[in-house]
């Protein structure tokens, strides 16, 4: 079992104390056993605003920590970059498009690698099998906001300092720094 603020404290110290008090109370109140993967991201929403927000995914229940949203999730899709972009797809049909960002003190990981591998390790424990498959995890991503379609691309940007999200004609651009 992954402890309460493992993965938080390895991202950033200075917020280690909030997580661990918000994934207490949600532990609390909706009975989940395990945090199955814990990160910062950057989200879009269906309106255009990028946010910066905490990723919290449990045995039970996937968090996008403001506290009171949990999603029930019907498929995944990452992008094979070092983009580090997740859509995770839900039975509402507005999905959740995010770019995970990477903690201060191990810049090289693959959050992406790791959120996939919790998921299927979890899903393989409890289930037996894990329901992750080609068609439930596709390379490149797609995601739907309000049912609506939309696409999903990722540009590099001179002067770019961190990864966000702006709208396009028909979707979103994932935009990250020029290496």
């Amino acid at each position: 079992m992954i402890s309460q603020g493992t993965l938080k404290v390895r991202d950033c110290p200075q917020t280690s104390a909030a997580f661990i008090r918000v994934s207490k109370e949600l532990r609390n109140r909706d009975e989940y056993n395990q945090v199955l993967f814990s990160g910062f991201c950057r989200k879009v929403n269906r309106f255009n605003k990028s946010t910066d927000r905490g990723l919290l995914i449990t045995d039970k229940c996937v968090y996008k920590l403001e506290p009171k949203k949990q999603f029930k999730l019907t498929g995944l899709s990452v992008t094979s970059g070092a983009d580090q972009m997740v859509a995770l797809h839900t039975t509402s049909q507005d999905d959740v498009l995010l770019c995970l960002q990477r903690g201060e003190l191990c810049s090289n990981q693959d959050r992406v690698g790791e959120l996939v591998g919790a998921l299927v390790d979890h899903f393989t424990r409890s289930f037996k099998k894990c329901p992750i498959s080609s068609e439930g995890l596709s390379l490149g991503c797609a995601a739907s906001h309000a049912g609506k379609p939309k696409s999903v691309s990722v540009e590099s940007k001179s002067g770019q300092n961190n990864a966000d999200f702006k709208k396009s004609r028909d979707g979103f651009i994932l935009l990250v720094p020029a290496n």
